[in-house]
Parts: C-alpha cells; sequence; structure tokens
C-alpha cells in the first residue's frame, strides 16, 4: 500500500527512478519501528487511550534507531523515519519544521495517510474520494505542504486504484503463504506419525 502509492507520487512528481525506488523502500519500512509497540496496541480496535497513542508515536523513533544501524540506507532512513513530522513543528518524533522536513517524508506521509484512509480497516470501511480529499485538505495540507497534495488531487482516482490492488495483492499473498504453513505443518505431522 504506502510503498506503492509513495513511488506513484515520487514517479508522477518526475523523481528519477532510483529516488522512485529509495522513496518505494522507505515506505516499506516506514513504520518498522512499531515492532517495539506491544501489540494489544498496534491491533486494538478501539479508541486508543492517551499512554497507548504516546506508546504508538515511538514507533517513528524506532524505525530511526534500527534503520540508523544499516549502512546503505542513507536517505532512507530519514524518509521512512520522518514521515510523522508536520511543518508547523507539532509532529514527531523530532518536532521538525518547514526546511528541516524533505518533500520525500511528505511523500511518505501523504502516502501513508493516503492508504489509511482508502482502505478498509477492522473499524471502519475505506473512504470516499470526496471525504479523502476533504481530510487531507482540512487536516493534512498545512502539515505537509502543497507540491505532494497537487500531485494526489491530480492523480486521486489512479492512486486509489494503486491502493485496492495492492490491498489484493496482499491479501492473494497472505493466502497463499498461509496455505504453505498449513501444507508444511500436514507433512511435518504426517512423518512424526510414521
Amino acid at each position: 500500500g504506502v510503498s506503492q502509492v509513495a513511488y506513484a507520487i515520487a514517479e508522477r512528481m518526475e523523481y528519477s527512478e532510483e529516488e522512485c525506488r529509495k522513496i518505494r523502500v522507505a515506505g516499506l519500512l516506514h513504520d518498522l519501528g512499531k515492532i517495539a509497540v506491544a501489540t494489544e496496541i498496534i491491533e486494538k480496535k478501539e479508541r486508543l487511550s492517551e499512554a497507548e497513542r504516546a506508546d504508538i508515536r515511538t514507533h517513528a523513533y524506532f524505525t530511526n534507531l534500527i534503520l540508523g544501524h544499516i549502512s546503505g540506507l542513507e536517505g532512507i532512513v530519514e524518509c521512512a523515519s520522518g514521515h510523522h513530522e508536520n511543518h508547523d513543528g507539532s509532529g514527531y518524533p523530532l518536532n521538525l519544521v518547514n526546511d528541516g522536513i524533505s518533500q520525500e517524508m511528505d511523500i511518505i506521509a501523504y502516502a501513508d495517510i493516503f492508504t489509511a484512509l482508502s482502505e478498509d480497516r477492522p473499524y471502519r470501511k475505506g473512504m470516499s474520494t470526496d471525504r479523502i480529499i476533504q481530510i487531507l485538505q482540512d487536516e493534512f495540507l498545512t502539515k505537509h505542504g502543497e507540491p505532494v497534495y497537487q500531485v494526489i488531487l491530480n492523480h486521486l482516482d489512479e492512486l486509489g486504484s494503486i491502493c485496492k490492488v495492492s490491498v489484493q495483492d496482499g491479501i492473494a499473498r497472505f493466502h497463499c503463504y498461509q496455505n504453505l504453513a498449513d501444507t508444511q505443518e500436514q507433512l511435518i505431522k504426517e512423518r512424526v506419525n510414521r
């Protein structure tokens, strides 16, 4: 979802193929730090408490910490871990403002938001394009800058299709892996019972 949408946005903003690939990798890794957050909080279907929201916010810091130890990810680490930074300084983990936030961070931020609003979630259905536009305009435009927002507006249907295809692909892959795991488990049981 996020990585494919981020890649598509970067392409439409005429980034080089290499830059688009880096942005896609950042999109794949942007929530890696959630492995440091309690599963109960990540999977909670009800509204999070203030303490739980604070725990969730640590994931951007942990994404930076984990990826920062891997050589060869220069330029990707900041992009992946900075997707919750806002131009007005209200973001996290570093409370960066304006020039401290790259357009690549904005691309990941918008891709993350767009994907979250578009996709079905356990607690709600995916939103209509009109509703997505309204939320992006009212709640995110001043926090993440206009250039990426304009690309989303100009390619809304296309980006929505990318989201849907990536969800379907993810579900298909999950079922494939689940079938492989079930088959492997059955083979192990058969060998043990011989």
